[in-house]
């Protein structure tokens, strides 16, 4: 009898020991982020957001060769009126706005099969739902987040070369044009468009 006890906390110690490296290895092969981040609003105002999330490593083998990326997990948490609201998925947050009081949260999908990579648009009221990019309104269409574009160092002008094809400008072709990101990646927004866009915003 006592010999089956051992046996059995033999048994059952090796499988918390396995479980216990394979949640560690899994931890370990992560990258992982916990930003307090200040952004700037549409209206001007500005939001503390707290941002984590975790994805696998990459790790690059030189220019022809690397593995890695991919499970990503991202969470935002801020504060309305005193109000606590939380957005998770698994897309990177590319802007957070407010649409009166209605939250909305722009992302950058990276994890879907590459033809369907592209911005997306979420809205709050009872819970998260995706709707179509064409339907944001135009006056909170600007990214907050977004750290590989020189959006903010443009300073959304209309006749800066930077800006013209940054992902904010796409952004506006894709609410103008009623297009997936796919369908406009490849194109740089002229001034023209950018300049009667953002006079749009202001109406």
């Amino acid at each position: 009898m006592k010999r089956r006890i051992r046996v059995m906390l033999t048994l059952l110690l090796t499988a918390l020991i396995g479980l216990f490296s394979v949640k560690t290895l899994s931890y370990l092969l992560h990258d992982h982020w916990n930003n307090q981040e200040q952004l700037r609003l549409a209206d001007g105002t500005t939001l503390e957001v707290r941002h984590q999330g975790s994805k696998w490593h990459y790790f690059s083998g030189g220019h022809a060769f690397g593995f890695g990326g991919g499970d990503r997990r991202e969470r935002l948490k801020f504060e309305r009126h005193g109000s606590q609201i939380i957005w998770e998925g698994l897309y990177e947050p590319v802007a957070v706005q407010f649409d009166g009081e209605v939250p909305v949260v722009l992302v950058f999908d990276r994890e879907s099969q590459h033809s369907q990579w592209g911005l997306r648009y979420y809205r709050k009221t009872d819970g998260w739902s995706e709707l179509p990019l064409s339907s944001l309104p135009r006056r909170i269409a600007l990214l907050n987040m977004w750290r590989h574009d020189p959006d903010q160092v443009a300073g959304c002008d209309p006749n800066d070369a930077r800006f013209q094809g940054s992902l904010t400008a796409q952004l506006w072709l894709c609410i103008a044009m009623g297009k997936h990101y796919q369908e406009i990646r490849h194109l740089n927004a002229t001034a023209d468009f950018l300049k009667e866009f953002k006079q749009s915003m202001l109406r």
